[in-house]
């Protein structure tokens, strides 16, 4: 009784922490026909808890709860990040380089335990070099992707490219991808054992590579303008999920998808706040998507996404934001709040040293 109670106090918060946003079809792949269900992020920024708002938001032990409420409703729910997942800075400095690690570690057990797919590697996500990540890799299910990040010396990847999964009827593909640039400076200098190679080679590589799937997804970490000129270029990514935008609105929670040529391209807010979901749902095989979100809002009494009654190709997208009206899982809460409290007197000890 108190489970089931709990599950539909959780479906009914969640319901009212919603904000839903806003072609003709292209030549189809195939005859194929299926959806994919994705929650996505990106810059989180090591941010594990709520942030000091004057609503609190955000918070690995809310979303959480969002992760098992949509796993009860959606088909093999894909969980991808555009990456800037595990530290605040592209380099960690004193006294921050003894507590960002132990925050990591952190992050790292909280992914595998919530079922994130996969994560586009960023800068962020290098601060303390690529052996550091790697060695986190070899231990993780969630897959960290890079399909343009290679050692400086061999030019070989250091990272897995890319993975495909079979969903709900449709072959999905996902890479990662990053670039040189960000808000105009270099991101990865000359100390650094990596380098970036050239995204739109990279992106060219993967879409031919993937030329047989149903879906093809980009997780970007570079800024907005970057993003549009090369799924212009590069024609055949169906969805980008991206981090940098360089947009920042007043409330910066709110960040609808758009459409550059054929590609739709989704965005979160930076910190964890808000994650989105998105829902991709393939009429014969075409993928030049149209948003569909507005009937979704119109009919209230469609249980969910795919439900909807539709002839052509489309997308249905929404924001949760992670507030104090979404319940925390207290096991996940009670790791976090240790570990910060932790950094907070190791942090403090060292000022009053100083």
């Amino acid at each position: 009784m108190t489970a089931r109670f709990f599950a539909a106090v959780c479906a009914v918060l969640i319901s009212f922490s919603i904000i839903s946003c806003g072609g003709s079809e292209d030549a189809p792949k195939s005859a194929t026909e299926g959806f994919v269900t994705i929650v996505y992020s990106g810059n989180v920024g090591a941010e594990t808890e709520p942030c000091g708002c004057r609503i609190p938001e955000g918070g690995f032990a809310r979303r959480a709860t969002v992760l098992d409420s949509l796993r009860g409703v959606y088909d093999n729910l894909l969980v991808l990040d555009s990456g800037g997942m595990l530290y605040p800075w592209n380099y960690i400095y004193p006294p921050h380089d003894v507590t960002s690690p132990v925050v990591a570690d952190l992050i790292v057990d909280l992914l595998d335990e919530l079922k994130f797919d996969a994560i586009n590697v960023s800068s962020f996500d290098l601060a303390l070099g690529p052996d550091s990540l790697l060695a986190y890799s070899t231990t993780m299910n969630t897959k960290w992707l890079s399909s343009n990040i290679v050692w400086e010396k061999s030019g070989e990847r250091i990272f897995t490219p890319d993975v495909t999964y079979d969903v709900n009827g449709l072959k999905v593909s996902v890479f990662g991808l990053i670039d040189q640039l960000s808000r105009g400076m270099i991101i990865l200098g000359d100390n650094s054992p990596a380098e970036v190679t050239d995204p739109f080679a990279a992106a060219r590589e993967e879409v031919e590579k993937f030329k047989s799937s149903d879906v093809v997804i980009g997780l970007f970490n570079m800024d907005l303008d970057r993003v549009k000129e090369l799924v212009v270029e590069v024609p055949g990514i169906d969805l980008v999920i991206m981090g940098h935008t360089l947009e920042h609105k007043d409330s910066n929670d709110i960040l609808p998808p758009m459409k550059v040529g054929n590609t739709v391209i989704a965005r979160c807010a930076d910190g964890g706040r808000v994650i989105g979901k998105i829902t991709l749902i393939v009429k014969n095989g075409g993928t030049d998507f149209i948003d569909a979100t507005q009937r979704l809002t119109l009919q209230p009494g469609i249980e969910k996404d795919t439900d909807l009654k539709l002839e052509q190709s489309s997308y249905v997208n929404a924001f949760y934001t992670l507030d104090p009206k979404i319940p925390s899982v207290e096991s996940i809460k009670e790791r976090v709040e240790k570990v910060e409290r932790w950094k907070d007197a190791y942090l403090d000890s060292v000022r009053t040293a100083n």
